[in-house]
Protein backbone atom coordinates (compact mmCIF):
# COMPACT_ATOMS: atom_id res chain seq x y z
CA UNK A 1 0.00 0.00 0.00
CA UNK A 2 1.34 3.43 -0.82
CA UNK A 3 -0.09 6.78 0.20
CA UNK A 4 0.97 10.32 -0.51
CA UNK A 5 0.76 12.35 2.04
CA UNK A 6 1.52 16.15 1.89
CA UNK A 7 0.89 19.71 3.03
CA UNK A 8 -0.91 21.45 -0.06
CA UNK A 9 -4.22 22.51 -0.65
CA UNK A 10 -4.67 22.43 -4.23
CA UNK A 11 -6.90 24.71 -5.82
CA UNK A 12 -9.61 22.43 -8.04
CA UNK A 13 -12.68 23.76 -10.34
CA UNK A 14 -14.09 20.52 -11.91
CA UNK A 15 -15.43 22.30 -15.00
CA UNK A 16 -12.32 24.82 -15.71
CA UNK A 17 -9.88 21.53 -14.37
CA UNK A 18 -11.68 19.28 -16.84
CA UNK A 19 -9.36 18.17 -19.93
CA UNK A 20 -9.72 15.91 -22.79
CA UNK A 21 -6.52 12.80 -22.98
CA UNK A 22 -7.16 9.88 -24.95
CA UNK A 23 -6.27 6.58 -24.15
CA UNK A 24 -6.12 5.60 -20.35
CA UNK A 25 -8.94 3.89 -18.45
CA UNK A 26 -11.38 6.61 -18.35
CA UNK A 27 -11.99 10.17 -19.29
CA UNK A 28 -11.79 12.29 -16.15
CA UNK A 29 -8.93 13.96 -15.90
CA UNK A 30 -7.95 16.93 -14.25
CA UNK A 31 -5.15 19.60 -14.03
CA UNK A 32 -4.56 20.82 -10.62
CA UNK A 33 -1.89 23.43 -9.28
CA UNK A 34 -0.23 23.87 -6.27
CA UNK A 35 0.21 26.74 -3.73
CA UNK A 36 3.30 27.55 -5.90
CA UNK A 37 1.33 27.65 -9.23
CA UNK A 38 2.92 23.85 -10.37
CA UNK A 39 0.24 22.02 -12.12
CA UNK A 40 0.00 18.22 -12.19
CA UNK A 41 -2.53 16.10 -14.14
CA UNK A 42 -4.18 13.14 -12.30
CA UNK A 43 -7.06 10.81 -13.76
CA UNK A 44 -9.88 10.66 -11.37
CA UNK A 45 -10.68 7.05 -10.42
CA UNK A 46 -13.40 7.06 -7.39
CA UNK A 47 -15.05 9.70 -5.40
CA UNK A 48 -16.71 8.37 -1.99
CA UNK A 49 -18.30 9.90 0.72
CA UNK A 50 -17.16 8.50 4.44
CA UNK A 51 -17.88 9.80 7.77
CA UNK A 52 -19.46 12.87 6.24
CA UNK A 53 -16.92 13.58 4.27
CA UNK A 54 -16.60 13.60 0.42
CA UNK A 55 -13.12 11.93 -0.68
CA UNK A 56 -11.35 11.77 -4.21
CA UNK A 57 -8.91 9.24 -5.55
CA UNK A 58 -6.52 9.41 -8.49
CA UNK A 59 -3.70 8.85 -10.46
CA UNK A 60 -0.72 10.28 -11.67
CA UNK A 61 -0.98 10.76 -15.96
CA UNK A 62 1.68 9.82 -17.35
CA UNK A 63 3.08 8.33 -20.64
CA UNK A 64 5.82 5.94 -19.35
CA UNK A 65 3.46 2.90 -18.88
CA UNK A 66 6.72 1.21 -16.77
CA UNK A 67 6.17 3.53 -14.20
CA UNK A 68 4.69 2.26 -10.57
CA UNK A 69 1.65 4.98 -10.02
CA UNK A 70 0.71 6.12 -6.33
CA UNK A 71 -2.89 6.28 -5.04
CA UNK A 72 -3.29 10.26 -4.31
CA UNK A 73 -6.12 10.81 -2.18
CA UNK A 74 -7.63 14.30 -1.15
CA UNK A 75 -10.34 15.69 0.73
CA UNK A 76 -12.76 17.83 -0.69
CA UNK A 77 -13.20 21.03 0.87
CA UNK A 78 -15.25 24.31 0.57
CA UNK A 79 -14.18 27.62 0.50
CA UNK A 80 -15.49 30.71 -0.43
CA UNK A 81 -18.14 28.69 -2.55
CA UNK A 82 -15.68 27.09 -4.14
CA UNK A 83 -14.33 23.09 -4.00
CA UNK A 84 -10.73 22.47 -3.07
CA UNK A 85 -8.77 19.25 -2.73
CA UNK A 86 -6.94 19.10 0.88
CA UNK A 87 -4.24 16.50 1.58
CA UNK A 88 -5.29 14.50 4.22
CA UNK A 89 -2.60 15.02 6.91
CA UNK A 90 -4.21 12.36 9.58
CA UNK A 91 -2.33 9.09 8.82
CA UNK A 92 -4.95 6.87 10.67
CA UNK A 93 -7.75 9.12 8.76
CA UNK A 94 -5.75 8.42 5.61
CA UNK A 95 -5.60 4.80 5.94
CA UNK A 96 -8.99 4.51 6.66
CA UNK A 97 -9.71 6.39 3.19
CA UNK A 98 -7.80 4.19 1.83
CA UNK A 99 -9.06 1.17 2.61
CA UNK A 100 -12.58 2.46 2.06
CA UNK A 101 -11.66 3.28 -1.72
CA UNK A 102 -10.07 -0.44 -2.03
CA UNK A 103 -12.88 -1.90 -0.85
CA UNK A 104 -15.40 -0.31 -3.45
CA UNK A 105 -13.06 -0.71 -6.18
CA UNK A 106 -12.76 -4.47 -5.68
CA UNK A 107 -15.71 -5.13 -5.13
CA UNK A 108 -16.51 -3.06 -8.52
CA UNK A 109 -14.25 -5.52 -9.61
CA UNK A 110 -15.78 -8.69 -8.06
CA UNK A 111 -19.34 -7.11 -9.83
CA UNK A 112 -17.87 -7.44 -13.16
CA UNK A 113 -16.79 -10.85 -13.02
Amino acid sequence: MVLLLCHTVLAFNPLKGMISHMGGFGDDYITISDEDGKEYELEHLDTIEFEGKLYMAFLPVSDNEDEVYEMILFRVVEENGEELLETIQDEVEAERVYQKFMEQLFSEDEDSD
